[in-house]
């Protein structure tokens, strides 16, 4: 194609830029061939096309992949170079190899392909250097001043922010509570107004962000009561209480904010728990311990994972278990302590939980004959796949068993029918002699179960049966005339192997 020489670029709107040669013709490139999505930016695509002689209608087609994604018609060049841009979403999908593509009458002419690669998924959540004031009221109080909730979150994903107060959602209702955001690349700021303000506002106003992968909650601002005028009213829900040794009347809230004058009427938030610990984590149970604060009336304990609340979980003491959870997963553990005044700073831990793992085969096994019978017996596994998870107590093992006589049906194949099947959480089970079949082959298995309902390794013996069955206690290893004793292990768990 002699029209048109192009080559794309990818470049930040704040990047530098430095000119390289190109066969005769010069034209922009960034420093680097490849891009990265970075935090509060806007990412662009250009496409430089250079002219040679003169102009021409072509069509440019962007393609991520080998797939296009745009197309435009262009009447001709006008100026020696040309840029047409593209810009990236802000999705994972917008990861891949782009380059554009002209074509016109005299054919077809691409790019050099870029590679755009999006940053791992982040959330960071905060508020503005200038704040916006906190509100103080007094009982039966208004005001005609707005009261402002601001919060500012950077995230990929795009990140879902929502305000709370008096411990429930707060979204655009009427003209007197409104929320409104405002985007610059991936960072959007969002603003509660609440407008005609009452003391029955007072409360914290907090801000919770999450992408599904992550989230965070802080406290953004507070309308408190002022002084200790008492309300039947905000009594009744929570919003004051009566301090301990007088009959005045505190805010929640504002004690929260004024720490100090609560403490003037023994009215005091709890500590941060102190030595806070996971002391044990196993494949489905993690158990967490504190210092109890004598400030504190309860513990709240949230279980997360991936980002996502799973639970919470509340005590009196100075310890919880955490159960159900699942195998082979990380989990957070926030704990805090609560009372009537507020909650404490919060402490948080993580643990990994075990892998369950299968049990090992059954090391050896035989065949003992009784002075009434005979039984199949075997030792146990040297790994029970729990205790490896760091479970004290292994529990109770199981075992499926299968022994079948090596007799083949017409078909050529050994008849399954003739096969007997049990469980057992015991290591033997009886033969009943009037079921066996003298002077044949027989073939054992055994699978070993756990408490964690995973199967292990399948342990097999082939064992002839005698014509004769002795009365006298024997057994393989005392020398019995047997004819063949095999033992293997196959790879393959919870299958029945014939």
């Amino acid at each position: 194609m002699d029209l048109f020489k192009i080559i794309l670029v990818c470049v930040l709107v704040t990047l530098d830029r430095v000119v390289i040669a190109t066969e005769n013709t010069t034209t922009v490139a960034p420093k680097s061939r490849s891009i990265k999505l970075q935090y509060a930016t806007s990412e662009v695509l250009e496409c430089h096309v250079t002219k040679e002689t003169k102009n021409q209608a072509f069509t440019l087609t962007w393609f991520r992949g080998n797939y296009p994604i745009s197309k435009k018609k262009f009447t001709g060049i006008t100026s020696e170079k040309s840029i047409y841009t593209l810009k990236l979403t802000n999705q994972p999908e917008a990861t891949g190899a782009y380059h554009c593509e002209i074509t016109d009458a005299s054919g077809r002419l691409s790019s050099n392909s870029v590679l755009v690669n999006r940053d791992k998924p982040y959330l960071k959540l905060f508020l503005p250097e200038v704040k916006p004031a906190p509100m103080s009221l007094r009982i039966n109080e208004s005001s005609k001043t707005a009261f402002y909730v601001k919060c500012i979150v950077s995230s990929f994903p795009r990140a879902n922010l929502t305000f709370s107060g008096h411990q429930q959602s707060l979204t655009s209702q009427n003209d007197r509570v409104h929320v409104n955001s405002t985007e610059d690349g991936d960072t959007v700021t969002y603003v509660l107004t609440i407008r005609d303000v009452t003391y029955r506002d007072a409360s914290e106003y907090r801000c919770r962000a999450s992408n599904g992968i992550l989230s965070e909650t802080i406290t953004a601002n507070v309308i408190h009561l002022k002084g200790q005028e008492c309300s039947e009213e905000l009594l009744e829900s929570k919003q004051q209480f009566k301090c301990p040794t007088n009959d005045k009347c505190v805010s929640s809230s504002f004690c929260r904010h004024n720490i100090h004058e609560c403490i003037k009427y023994n009215c005091e938030r709890p500590d941060q728990p102190k030595n806070a610990r996971i002391v044990g984590c196993t494949h489905n149970a993690a158990e967490i311990k504190w210092e109890r604060d004598e400030k504190a009336e309860k513990y709240i304990v949230f279980v997360d994972t991936s980002g996502m609340l799973t639970y919470s979980l509340q005590t009196v003491g100075s310890d919880i278990i955490a159960s159900g959870l699942v195998n082979d997963k990380e989990y957070t553990f926030t704990v805090s302590a609560n009372n009537r005044v507020g909650m404490s700073e919060e402490v948080k831990m993580k643990c990994k939980t075990k892998r369950m793992q299968a049990p090992t085969s059954v090391q050896k096994s035989r065949v003992d004959h009784h002075r009434n019978g005979m039984s199949f017996n075997w030792d146990l596994p040297e790994d029970d796949g729990i205790s490896k998870a760091g479970i004290k107590n292994t529990g109770t093992l199981s075992y499926r068993i299968k022994y079948c006589p090596q007799i083949k049906d017409k078909t050529g194949q050994v008849d399954t029918t003739l096969c007997k099947s049990f469980v057992t959480n015991s290591t033997s089970i009886p033969i009943e002699i009037a079921d066996i079949k003298r002077n044949y082959t027989y073939k054992f298995t055994v699978w070993p179960v756990n408490t964690g309902g995973m199967s292990g390794k399948a342990h097999i013996m082939y064992y002839h049966m005698p014509t004769k069955l002795t009365s006298s206690a024997q057994s393989l290893t005392r020398g019995s005339g047997l004819l063949l004793v095999i033992i293997a292990s196959i790879l393959a768990s919870r299958v029945f192997c014939e």
